[in-house]
């Protein structure tokens, strides 16, 4: 994100410098980096004695990881996946895990029994 202000900066405090960095660019402008996923303040003193506090919040992009999942659809089925999990892992099941539940198990779980 970039913000422009009409008064030249003095300073620029990043609140929470875990999730934003920040670069000045030029001497009204200040570039906002998200760094990784959660919320920060950052205050920006102006050289007219005024400041101004904006909040950040940065959120995960799961698109690159929804890509990949739908290219492993697309080899293998979800059934397929398991398969070759459990055998790369060693993972046996017993004849009862391998059964399905009953609908009213799952009915219990999300409230609609």
């Amino acid at each position: 994100m970039v913000i422009r202000t009409d008064p030249r900066l003095q300073r620029v405090l990043v609140g929470n410098p875990a999730v934003v960095t920040t670069a000045t660019t030029a001497p009204n402008e200040v570039v906002v980096t998200a760094t990784a996923a959660g919320s920060s303040s950052v205050v920006l003193w102006q050289e007219n004695n005024q400041s101004r506090i904006i909040e950040v919040f940065a959120d995960v992009d799961v698109s690159l990881l929804r890509e990949a999942i739908a290219r492993r659809r697309r080899r293998e089925t979800p059934q397929q996946t398991a398969a070759r999990l459990r055998a790369e892992f060693g993972v046996e099941l017993t004849e009862q895990a391998r059964q399905p539940l009953p609908r009213s198990v799952y009915d219990a779980m999300s409230g609609d029994a």
